[in-house]
C-alpha cells in the first residue's frame, strides 16, 4: 500500500482544522480525523488551528517498518530498490495527538 491511515486529535480534545504535507502530498482535514497519507521518508508537517483560534504546528517523523528486509530476502535487491524509491518501507505512527496550549 502506498498510503497508510493515521488518526489525529488535539491534546485537549478540541476541534479544528489542519494542513499537512510531506514531499509527496498535501492534505487539508478537520480534526479529529483519520486520514490516509502517502508514505514518505520525510516528516509529515502540520499547521493547525483549533476552532477557537489557537495555533499548533510541528512534524510527525516517519520510520522504517522493516518490510524492506523481506523484499531483500524474497525479491533480492531489485525489490528493495523499488520499495526504497517509492518509500514503501516508511510509516508514520497509527495515531498522533497534536499538542495545543490549553485555553
Amino acid at each position: 500500500e502506498s498510503h497508510i491511515p493515521i488518526t489525529l486529535s488535539f491534546s485537549d480534545n478540541s476541534a479544528g482544522n489542519c494542513e499537512l504535507k510531506n514531499k509527496r502530498e498535501h492534505y487539508s482535514t478537520k480534526i479529529p480525523a483519520t486520514l490516509s497519507v502517502r508514505r514518505s521518508d520525510d516528516s509529515l508537517t502540520y499547521d493547525c488551528t483549533t476552532a477557537d483560534g489557537r495555533k499548533a504546528n510541528g512534524a510527525i517523523k516517519s520510520s522504517r517498518d522493516g518490510s524492506i528486509w523481506g523484499n531483500v530476502i524474497l525479491g533480492g535487491g531489485i525489490g528493495a530498490i523499488v520499495d526504497a524509491e517509492k518509500d514503501m518501507h516508511r510509516v508514520y505512527a497509527d495515531s498522533y495527538v497534536i499538542p495545543v496550549v490549553a485555553k
